[in-house]
């Protein structure tokens, strides 16, 4: 059963993620809250839209992004495969955040005039 917090259409760090950080090699438990990954995920995604629109994207590094995060440039693959997918999770979590505001708009109206209203009001702001 999901949370709450996870049917917000807010972006998580994946699921996957969160397991292999939760168990270590050993077997043992490894005490991580879900916030302080999604910090860490959300941080890297922000410091690569700065890096990319500095350097551009071909010209930048993951070295770059990981700087920029305040992280080592090995934990940049513990959230992503490469460049490329941390450039998909970005749009990916944007696109979330834009549909959630959507989903609010027309959830705060009771007529579908209104809603329709709502939502265009919403896309043009």
């Amino acid at each position: 059963m999901k949370s709450k917090q996870e049917n917000s259409g807010l972006c998580q760090a994946p699921k996957l993620l969160i397991v292999s950080h939760e168990i270590c090699g050993s077997g043992r438990f490894v005490i991580t809250t879900k916030e302080k990954i999604n910090d860490k995920y959300h941080r890297i995604l922000e410091a690569a839209v700065k890096v990319f629109a500095e350097q551009s994207f071909f010209q930048s590094t993951v070295s770059q992004i990981a700087r920029e995060a305040g992280v080592a440039d090995g934990t940049i693959y513990l959230y992503f495969k490469n460049k490329e997918d941390i450039l998909v999770q970005f749009f990916s979590y944007k696109a979330k955040q834009v549909f959630a505001r959507f989903r609010d708009e027309v959830d705060g109206a009771d007529t579908a005039v209104e809603k329709l209203r709502n939502l265009v009001r919403r896309h043009l702001e």
